[in-house]
């Protein structure tokens, strides 16, 4: 507003003119790439520990969580499509297609994954759905054609292949319980080795799938994995929220945001993911954590061997026998051409539940990822929260339908799934244990030997971050590179 100079009218001014439009225009330009750039910024504040409290990543695909409805059945999760395509977090730019086999094109908002998320140089927005070859090839910047690390340096290295003073080769950060432990499992992985080379060829093939997130310390043992155990699966690929093909990573979105806390929901988007587009490549789909190592060949020859086909011919175990789940589980039994579906794994209790443990990781054979699948990933009332339980919640879904943990204790009463090699090397029967193995002794007569004799020779799944209680300074990344460099005479 002003007022004239003669006094005798008042005359105004539209506040916004052709002026002040542009400058509010100019402000609010700017004030959107701000905002975006904020919303970019990648600033992790956890360093060893990402993924035992809040992942530090970015959300990977947004959504409006709900509050729990009134029935108690969880919450009501919306997939905001615009969101995660406007909101470029994360991801590197892939201007190499070769190792994606397309798209697909699910349109269910419920489906517990969107696919791939690829960003391609040149453009505004990312390919979604999309579908990566998990052919260990990938990993071909680290290896040779025959899955060996090109890593010249390998026995140069102190901490991977320690000596002693006389020069000799000793054990290191295994620990020494671990050292005789994991020479036990090399025996092990030699005979299978020695048997494979004669004979049938082995048919049935086996997809290794681990859930990581960019971060420098998952980053750092999922290199370590690339370089060793996983170019030794059939097929291999790591759920991050970053794509790189070097460590068999794909940026896979899932409901919810990265953090540990979610990892049911990461857990259902990456078996949805082998779901649709990989059951008929493999017969079996094993998953863990970055933070596992698998020795490939010993899973191998227990996947293949006589006490896995007895199971798929009706045999029911102590688990399965059990008056409290024998009924149901005949439900599978001479199911004509209908596979029976298992899962194997360390059993833990929970109720009267029995679940598989998920530090080292359980295995599914194709029939059971078809029960899961036919059950919407995850029962109605859990199908949609956010929660760390993945391991109990699967045991939970797949028990309602009659399939239950079968377990991985052989018939010497060594364990084949575990903690570390130290850790279960110090394992005492009859006392409290990390996975209350006493309970699961006192209920289905399940009893692991003393010490060493706890450790199976086909030992095949390890977790490793038990022994960060064990030995200061573990380096997981390091652990995974001993234990292969012990198992394969890398040293």
């Amino acid at each position: 507003m002003r007022i004239n100079n003669n006094n005798d009218s008042v005359k105004t001014r539209p506040l916004l003119d052709g002026v002040n439009i542009r400058l509010l225009l100019f402000m609010l330009v700017h004030l959107s790439v701000f905002l975006t750039l904020l919303n970019m910024r990648h600033m992790p504040q956890t360093h060893e520990e990402e993924r035992e409290s809040v992942m530090t990543g970015p959300t990977i695909i947004a959504t409006n969580r709900a509050t729990t409805s009134s029935s108690g059945g969880g919450t009501k999760l919306e997939m905001d499509l615009y969101n995660f395509v406007n909101h470029r977090t994360v991801s590197t730019i892939d201007s190499k297609m070769t190792w994606w086999r397309g798209n697909a094109a699910i349109t269910n908002a419920s489906h517990p994954h969107l696919g791939a998320r690829l960003w391609v140089a040149g453009k505004h927005e990312p390919l979604v759905q999309m579908i990566v070859d998990p052919s260990p090839k990938r990993l071909s910047s680290y290896y040779n054609s025959e899955g060996d690390s090109k890593n010249s340096t390998l026995k140069d290295d102190k901490i991977v292949c320690p000596r002693g003073s006389d020069l000799r080769p000793t054990w290191g950060i295994e620990g020494e319980g671990g050292h005789a432990a994991l020479l036990k499992v090399r025996s092990g992985v030699h005979d299978y080795l020695a048997k494979s080379t004669v004979g049938k060829k082995r048919k049935r093939k086996v997809l290794c799938m681990i859930y990581t997130v960019g971060l420098p310390g998952p980053r750092s043992s999922l290199k370590a994995i690339a370089e060793t155990w996983a170019p030794r699966c059939d097929g291999f690929f790591a759920a991050s929220n970053e794509t790189d093909h070097s460590l068999g990573a794909i940026d896979l979105l899932h409901q919810g945001p990265e953090e540990y806390d979610n990892m049911w929901q990461k857990i259902r988007s990456m078996w949805a993911y082998a779901y649709d587009h990989y059951r008929d490549e493999f017969d079996f789909f094993h998953i863990a954590g970055d933070d596992t190592y698998i020795a490939v060949d010993n899973l191998r020859s227990f996947l293949d061997g006589p006490h896995v086909i007895r199971l798929e011919e009706g045999h029911l175990d102590e688990i399965s026998s059990h008056p409290h789940y024998r009924k149901q589980a005949t439900r599978w039994i001479n199911k004509g051409n209908i596979s029976r579906p298992l899962i194997f794994g360390v059993p833990c209790p929970y109720n009267r539940l029995v679940y598989p443990a998920g530090g080292p990781g359980y295995t599914l054979n194709r029939a059971a990822l078809e029960v899961f699948a036919n059950s919407g990933f995850g029962l109605p009332e859990i199908r949609e929260l956010y929660d760390s339980r993945e391991d109990v919640f699967i045991g939970e879904t797949l028990a309602r339908q009659g399939v239950f943990v079968s377990h991985v204790l052989d018939q010497s009463k060594g364990w084949r799934f575990g903690e570390s090699a130290e850790f279960s090397s110090n394992h005492k029967k009859n006392e409290p244990s990390f996975y209350e193995w006493k309970s699961i002794s006192d209920k289905f007569g399940l009893q692991a030997g003393d010490h060493l004799n706890s450790i199976s020779k086909e030992a095949s799944a390890f977790h490793l971050k038990t022994d960060d209680g064990i030995r200061k300074n573990q380096n997981i990344a390091k652990l995974i590179q001993r234990y292969h460099a012990i198992l394969y005479d890398l040293c």
